[in-house]
């Protein structure tokens, strides 16, 4: 009877079993880890305390599997040898399963006397085709365009301002800043498919080169101003853009992230006066990594915009400042209309004057050319009256009269003037163009975020525009790289 007793308590008998467990990476202890046994009648799981430790009873019994899980971390399955380790406190080190880790990227945000330095470099592509190669003439050439802006520069920001992590005043100081354009454009205007090709390249420093610009958020947006001097018109217009911090500085969400959450960045790349009227543009934390030696979250940029800009025409006075893009725009579109005057307009009239002096007619005195284009027009009255005059007319050859009205026509600069009529034409086309331009950008790029600085190591966007302003204008593909590294 006494022995059956005994062998009933014995079969009674509970293990007590001790965990301590910590954080691989830090070797922290983790709270709240649930330890689990597999086994039928296994006591409810346990949690650990803050010190990451956690005692339970359990049936004794020669080993047990027990599973250990917290979210963030993976889990570890182990078998453990009661009779082994009965009396010992067992201690598991917890490694993190980056699928569930979150990262505060946004930090402790900006804080007074900050400096931010920025090495920035953007690169325009621009790709433009006008007409159909096919069907060129002199009346419908065919046009394509490229060109390639290349913009460097260097700054510093110093942050005088801040609460709860937001800049409101800081200073940027420029220091290098270039400006350099290349461009090309290439004509058809025959059925001959004669190629006539144009190149301009410009190169400057920046608009704000060397300068200090003083950033202020007030009632809802940024006002700027350059510290110490009257800005250039080029600079007052730049000035007078929307402008947002969010531009320069990527903005990231205040709680903490996981691997493949995502954010907007709408705001980053339009303001409220774009004409936006479709646009999603997100960021997504891809990996945690290194950028050159540094600990750094992977971001990558996706999306679209759609917006109907309406053309800007620049005012008269500012037409001494405009960028370098629109110099090396103007130059290639003058060697244009310099070519197309000389080789088709100007040989046109050249060959009217020439048939009508030598038989004595006078065809261009059909009122169109008088009403549309009075001061050409008197040029060329001019020109018929001084050689009608020569009292030898009727005895030159055909081939004497070109060489007279040749030189004539050089001698009153009729080319200028025909230059002029085209250049004057194109203006007056834009002024009188209502329609807006409305473009699709695709967005993308990547950045390295700083997980132990709230900077940016290094940045690098692309958009491609598609822009079309009608039917008779063909679309522009405008393809823009901008990269930032920052220390």
């Amino acid at each position: 009877m006494t022995s059956n007793l005994g062998q009933v308590i014995e079969e009674s008998e509970s293990v007590e079993v001790e965990f301590n467990i910590y954080s691989k990476d830090t070797n922290d202890p983790l709270e709240r880890v649930e330890v689990q046994f597999i086994f039928d009648g296994a006591p409810a799981p346990r949690f650990t305390n803050s010190d990451g430790y956690v005692r339970i009873e359990i049936p004794k019994r020669d080993d047990i599997d027990i599973v250990i899980k917290k979210e963030g971390f993976k889990d570890l399955n182990r078998t453990i040898n009661l009779k082994a380790d009965i009396n010992r406190t067992i201690t598991y080190l917890l490694e993190r399963d980056e699928n569930y880790s979150s990262y505060n990227l946004y930090g402790d945000g900006f804080s007074n006397g900050m400096l931010i330095k920025r090495v920035s470099s953007s690169r325009g592509r621009y790709s433009f085709s006008y007409g159909e190669l096919r069907d060129s003439s002199v009346n419908n050439p065919f046009l394509k365009f490229n060109m390639d802006e290349l913009v460097n520069e260097e700054s510093e920001y110093e942050i005088l301002d801040s609460s709860e992590g937001k800049p409101f005043e800081l200073i940027e100081r420029i220091g290098l800043s270039t400006d350099s354009v290349s461009a090309e454009m290439n004509a058809i205007m025959s059925q001959e498919n004669k190629i006539y090709t144009y190149n301009s390249a410009l190169s400057e420093g920046g608009a704000f080169a060397d300068t200090s610009v003083f950033h202020k958020y007030s009632d809802g947006k940024w006002n700027r101003h350059i510290i110490g001097k009257q800005p250039s018109k080029l600079q007052a217009l730049e000035l007078s853009e929307s402008w947002s911090l969010d531009n320069v500085f990527l903005e990231y969400p205040r709680t903490p992230l996981k691997l493949g959450q995502s954010w907007n960045l709408d705001h980053v790349f339009w303001s409220s006066g774009d004409g936006v009227i479709d646009s999603s543009v997100q960021a997504t934390l891809e990996k945690i990594t290194e950028y050159e030696g540094q600990p750094a979250a992977l971001i990558s940029l996706d999306g679209y915009i759609s917006y109907i800009e309406a053309d800007r025409n620049e005012n008269s006075d500012t037409t001494q400042d405009i960028s370098l893009s629109t110099k090396a725009i103007n130059n290639l579109q003058r060697e244009f209309y310099a070519d197309y005057a000389e080789e088709y307009i100007l040989s046109t009239i050249k060959k009217t004057m020439v048939g009508d002096l030598y038989y004595n007619e006078f065809t261009l005195n059909d009122g169109s050319m008088k009403e549309k284009k009075p001061k050409l027009y008197n040029l060329i009255i001019e020109i018929y009256r001084e050689i009608i005059d020569d009292p030898e007319l009727a005895f030159y050859s055909l081939s004497e009269i070109e060489e007279i009205v040749d030189e004539e026509i050089d001698s009153h600069s009729v080319l200028d003037e025909v230059i002029e009529i085209l250049e004057s034409k194109e203006d007056s086309n834009t002024d009188n163009k209502n329609d807006n331009l409305k473009q699709e950008v695709t967005v993308s790029g990547k950045v390295y975020r700083s997980l132990q600085k709230p900077i940016d190591l290094y940045q690098e966007a692309e958009g491609i525009f598609k822009i079309a302003q009608g039917s008779d204008t063909a679309a522009l593909d405008v393809v823009y790289r901008y990269s930032i590294v920052k220390g």
